[in-house]
């Protein structure tokens, strides 16, 4: 019997969260490349904005193997030490989304073509597995940093042509920080989630 498109995107829906539970769970150098790959096959010859159905299959792979909340944290830890623990969780809660709509915005705009994987090293509990990534016009160093949080390996850190993503948010934050207040800084940040989800 014919399945109808509700049921078979359900279907491809539901094999799409085993697989992923499958792959964060496996080794980081797997994980990696589970999720690479994943991204790849959705971009194939996608032109201009991603449709929103492929948009919210690629958050999904991305959330399955990312940990948005370690990130957040890290970069917490350089928050001014005067934010009470309320104002830390307001924070945490835009910094996040922002990490998440960022997140797939930029690898919908930032199509690679290919990756290139080089290696994996551990260091201090953290895997950092190394590749290349192929755009159109350029090849980048894409480091991923892996950490394993709840018996899984998870994503902590993005380093691209030996800069890191949460040491630059940290940095970034460090001078907000110096010039503007919590409110002031929660409306950049609000700003910056705006622009991504009305981009074309």
């Amino acid at each position: 019997m014919k399945r109808s498109h509700f049921e078979s995107t359900v279907v491809a829906f539901l094999l799409l969260l085993f697989f992923s539970s499958v792959a964060a769970a496996a080794d980081p150098m797997r994980v990696v490349r589970w999720s690479n790959s994943q991204a790849l096959n959705m971009q194939r010859n996608k032109q201009g904005k991603l449709d929103s159905v492929t948009e919210k299959a690629l958050m999904e792979v991305i959330n399955s193997v990312t940990s948005f909340s370690t990130m957040s944290k890290n970069v917490m830890m350089w928050l001014p030490s005067t934010l009470n623990a309320t104002q830390k969780n307001r924070f945490d809660t835009v910094f996040q989304k922002l990490l998440r709509v960022s997140s797939v915005k930029k690898a919908g705009r930032y199509r690679a073509r290919d990756f290139r994987y080089l290696g994996i090293r551990y260091r201090g509990g953290a895997a950092i597995v190394r590749t290349k990534a192929f755009y159109k016009t350029d090849t980048v160093n894409l480091n991923y940093t892996l950490r394993r949080l709840g018996g899984k390996w998870k994503i902590v850190d993005y380093e691209i042509d030996g800069i890191g993503t949460v040491d630059n948010y940290r940095k970034m934050f460090r001078l907000l920080f110096r010039r503007k207040n919590l409110d002031s800084v929660i409306r950049i940040l609000n700003r910056k989630i705006r622009r991504y989800q009305q981009e074309k």
